[in-house]
């Protein structure tokens, strides 16, 4: 057992020093680079930098989290779209305010912020925590829409037929085309909420 243990250690220090070198060759590696000027590491990084702006999509933190805040509370009010999904308007409504819409975009716009923050710097606890926190958002807001397959699904098809012809829904037609196949396959919101993991 111990000589298994020692051996393993050996290995973990001989790959570790083959990855992140060791002592002053990694202290002298990263002096040289540093001293590098901004012309060099143009060329070096090419067209595509690694360093992000950032601020073209969220100025800062405290910006991001009041769009986290607005967003959390947007989909909250998703709900009441539940009951609403037998008509053409209600589908419409529902889908032009919860599926189609800006706030569908923002949390996109969330999510980039968090993925590149984290990617530009892996130690970055502030950027892994707004990742959690846009994962969380996105699983919340699918969680939310879980109901709507199902409500719509138990309309009889010829009912959603005439449903999904009315010219309200023209623009999403290609999209809504599943709920008037005969051979659809459709779930329950608690299958569809079983899907989500």
């Amino acid at each position: 057992m111990k000589k298994r243990i020692v051996s393993m250690l050996l290995v973990a220090s001989l790959i570790a020093t083959t990855f992140w070198g060791c002592g002053n060759s990694t202290k002298q590696a990263q002096e040289s680079s540093s001293a590098q000027s901004t012309a060099e590491l143009d060329k070096t990084q090419g067209k595509y930098p690694i360093n992000y702006d950032l601020t073209k999509l969220f100025k800062d933190e405290s910006e991001w989290q009041s769009e986290y805040d607005r967003l959390n509370k947007w989909i909250d009010g998703v709900e009441k779209y539940k009951g609403t999904l037998n008509s053409a308007k209600g589908i419409c409504d529902f889908y032009n305010n919860a599926i189609y819409c800006n706030e569908a975009l923002d949390m996109v716009k969330l999510d980039a912020y968090a993925n590149l923050r984290s990617e530009r710097n892996g130690s970055d606890s502030e950027a892994k925590n707004m990742l959690s926190k846009s994962k969380a958002l996105q699983e919340k807001y699918s969680k939310a829409l879980a109901f709507a397959d199902p409500e719509i699904f138990k309309i009889p098809l010829e009912k959603r037929k005439t449903i999904f012809a009315d010219p309200v829904l023209q623009k999403y037609k290609y999209s809504l085309r599943g709920y008037v196949d005969e051979d659809a396959i459709h779930y329950s919101e608690e299958q569809m909420l079983l899907s989500q993991f």
